[in-house]
């Protein structure tokens, strides 16, 4: 109902509502459509849901990623799954995945901003550059260290530019050629680059209409390129 009329909505979609009837558990992170199916990651690992034909829908618990799933890339040929145990990947039809990273969660995987050919992924301890290559699909290009950093968001601002947040500091800029897969420079930009990082949480990064903005002690930092610097 609004000031001036009583509208009806109609949802014919069998995903309008996610919950327990469905079979799911956990709170959900992430979702994406991939091989025919809805796929769910949550706290309690990952879901692949189908309808039934009979106006419901079938659950699936995937039973090689029964933890924390947290992330979902996908495409019409593969599906990315970061969780808490490794990086995964599916093709259609495919039942168990290929491993791409194992033995520590990875925390996100996206697309490389401005490259179809290209992804990132941010486990506990590294940062990496992934190619797609070919059928074989998803390949592990290149692993940096985070060297001690605790990552809890990334955001690319240009293509070859990344901002992480670090928990336990000044968030920081990389900068990577593409191409060549090599990191150019990494840059942190705490309280002489503008933002103050003494608050009881570090600073979050994210974007408003394409502009990078910074939330810290209350307050909210936009990103001044021309001076390299945040500012209220």
């Amino acid at each position: 109902m609004t000031d001036t009329e009583v509208l009806r909505l109609v949802m014919p979609s069998p995903w309008s509502v996610l919950d327990r009837r469905h079979g799911i558990r956990g709170v959900v992170a992430d979702t994406a459509e991939f091989d025919g199916a809805l796929w769910v990651a949550s706290a309690r690992g990952l879901f692949r849901l189908q309808a039934d034909g009979q106006g419901g829908v079938r659950a699936e618990a995937l039973p090689w990623a029964e933890l924390e799933t947290y992330m979902l890339l996908a495409d019409e040929r593969h599906l990315l799954v970061a969780e808490r145990n490794g990086l995964r990947q599916l093709r259609p039809g495919q039942r168990e995945p290929t491993v791409l990273h194992d033995g520590e969660a990875v925390l996100l995987v996206q697309p490389v901003r401005g490259r179809s050919d290209l992804a990132v992924a941010v486990s506990d301890h590294a940062f990496f550059l992934l190619a797609r290559t070919g059928p074989e699909g998803w390949q592990l290009r290149r692993r940096w260290p985070l060297e001690g950093m605790a990552v809890i968001d990334l955001v690319q601002t240009a293509p070859g530019e990344f901002w992480l947040s670090d928990d336990r500091g000044a968030p920081r800029r990389w900068r990577i050629e593409l191409d060549t897969a090599t990191r150019q420079s990494d840059e942190a930009f705490g309280a002489d680059q503008g933002l103050p990082i003494d608050g009881p949480d570090r600073p979050k990064l994210y974007l408003v209409d394409g502009e990078l903005s910074a939330w810290s002690k209350g307050r909210t930092y936009r990103f001044d390129r021309s001076a390299e610097r945040f500012v209220e």
